[in-house]
């Protein structure tokens, strides 16, 4: 069982398929971590297994932990005499580029969090983790301001826009088409339309605002 307990870990979900005779046969969720540890039993392996395959993957969470310890709450003290998680987050290759970063430092402040310890040759490493991780996160917010900032900007000169109105009349054209030769006088109409206010399109915004 212990690749199955890996490929919930990995992917949320067991490899095959559980269930009683005459029931409904599904594959296991990470909701039903009490059905599989009931059904399976729950050694330091699987555990380890359970936990390892969500941080190879990178996306292990608080939920994986949160639902082991609910059934085993001495998880953490068992585990931590037996691998080290919190250098396996710290080392993860789960993703690419900022999002790498951000993830692995997700996964080892859930596990510290939880009990799961740093050794003292990984708190360098996972200082340095976190401090990297904050200063992407802040970075990325600031960029979402911008971008939130330019929106509003551009919504309100929308508005603003939207608001005026032509004080003119629309005055008709005739456009000169001395110049042009029978080809391009099939592409050219002949009137036109113009606000006498502004001297802009028929269709363009308004040049004044409204009193």
């Amino acid at each position: 069982m212990l690749s199955e307990w890996g490929e919930l870990g990995k992917t949320g979900s067991t490899g095959g398929q559980y269930g009683k005779v005459g029931q409904l046969v599904r594959r296991r969720n990470l909701g039903d971590v009490g059905w599989l540890i009931e059904h399976w039993g729950i050694e330091p392996d699987a555990m380890q297994a359970f936990l390892e395959g969500a941080i190879q993957m990178g996306n292990m969470s608080a939920g994986h932990v949160d639902a082991m310890l609910a059934h085993c709450p001495d998880a953490p003290a068992v585990l931590n005499g037996k691998c080290n998680l919190v250098r396996m987050a710290v080392l993860s290759s789960c993703a690419t580029s900022y999002e790498c970063v951000e993830l692995r430092a997700r996964m080892v402040s859930d596990l510290i969090e939880r009990g799961f310890k740093v050794s003292a040759r990984d708190k360098t490493q996972v200082a340095d983790l976190c401090r990297e991780a904050e200063a992407i996160h802040k970075k990325v917010e600031k960029a979402k301001r911008v971008e939130k900032q330019k929106a509003a900007a551009k919504a309100a000169r929308k508005a603003e826009v939207s608001r005026r109105v032509h004080t003119g009349v629309l005055e008709t054209h005739e456009a000169d088409l001395s110049n042009c030769d029978s080809t391009e006088l099939r592409h050219v109409d002949r009137y036109f339309k113009l606000w006498s206010c502004c001297k802009r399109g028929e269709r363009e915004p308004g040049c004044t605002e409204p009193k």
